[in-house]
């Protein structure tokens, strides 16, 4: 991931994104949703266009048909409110870690490991801090993330010792992010964390 790769479809600056050059305009409209109910999205003309013609479509069906066209128009609401916000420059001006670096770690990365010279390195710094940028951007509610890791031989045996405590070492990364979204404030929930208010699954 990099900031150069999410401009290209997230980014308002026209220059980062000449592809869609006045094409991406966006004017703040109140929206009718298929219950009636309006909400104010940034939307451009194809945006109107688009939730105009799924609402028309959904005051005439009935049952599922109905219930799938009123997620089509809450998921496309939803995108719309997502690309009238500059994804770029909020992921962007996010300082990923504000934690000082444990004294430990002064040779290494905030998220990186070597354990023993010879035996390769583990590098989840740029993961780790794309996973803290987005998250305290608040530009997302879900981010999915494969985080690099070690591999290792278990067929003669030798080398469960030195698994285990790589296995630990990647575990220890895992946990130091975790401590950052602890020190973290919740974007929209005073008084609680970052921590507080992401469900975390480690798989």
């Amino acid at each position: 991931p990099s900031l150069d790769s999410l401009a290209g479809l997230f980014s308002a600056d026209g220059e980062r994104h000449r592809r869609w050059r006045n094409a991406d305009a966006r004017t703040e409209s109140e929206v009718v949703g298929l219950d009636g109910a309006t909400q104010r999205v940034g939307v451009t003309n194809v945006d109107r266009l688009l939730l105009e013609r799924t609402r028309a479509l959904g005051g005439r069906a009935r049952g599922g048909n109905r219930e799938v066209l009123e997620q089509i128009w809450g998921s496309y609401a939803a995108v719309s409110r997502t690309l009238a916000s500059d994804v770029v420059g909020a992921v962007q001006a996010i300082t990923a870690t504000t934690q000082e670096k444990p004294n430990h770690l002064r040779a290494y990365g905030m998220y990186d490991m070597t354990f023993g010279l010879a035996n390769g390195r583990v590098d989840m710094n740029t993961s780790c801090e794309w996973i803290l940028r987005l998250l305290k951007s608040d530009v997302t509610s879900v981010v999915y993330a494969n985080l690099p890791e070690r591999y290792y031989d278990y067929h003669d045996g030798s080398s469960v010792g030195e698994a285990t405590a790589a296995t630990r070492a990647q575990l220890d990364i895992v946990a130091r992010m975790l401590g950052e979204m602890k020190a973290t404030p919740s974007p929209d929930r005073p008084g609680r964390t970052l921590y507080d208010d992401t469900v975390v699954v480690i798989q």
